[in-house]
């Protein structure tokens, strides 16, 4: 089957994509990510709570579970990223993330 020079182009870039989202040293930047945004959160939400941001930051929550929110938010937005990965190697490795999905979603809804 003859494929077109664009069509080949976007694999090698989905190619790249998936070899580079697979790694460890990215997984270990997103569990950094991950942590770092956490952290960050429970910080301004501790200084919106203090009134040291002032009204410049009035989107800043004040309860201490937005941040546990926020984080499971970043999660699943990059678990489905890995969703779309995943669609090109099994049905079974699709579906497990899809009940992870589901459960992160479940879990966050958990925290509201």
């Amino acid at each position: 089957m003859y494929k077109k020079p664009a069509v080949k182009g976007v694999v090698k870039i989905f190619d790249l994509i998936n070899a580079r989202w697979n790694s460890l040293s990215f997984m270990k930047m997103l569990g950094t990510i991950l942590v770092v945004s956490y952290l960050l959160s429970l910080l301004l939400i501790a200084f919106q709570r203090g009134d040291l941001l002032g009204s410049f930051f009035h989107f800043v929550p004040t309860n201490y579970f937005k941040s546990i929110e926020f984080a499971f938010t970043l999660l699943l937005f990059f678990e489905v990223i890995e969703l779309v990965m995943s669609l090109e190697k099994s049905v079974s490795q699709s579906m497990h993330i899809q009940l992870e999905i589901l459960s992160l979603i479940l879990l966050r809804s958990a925290f509201k």
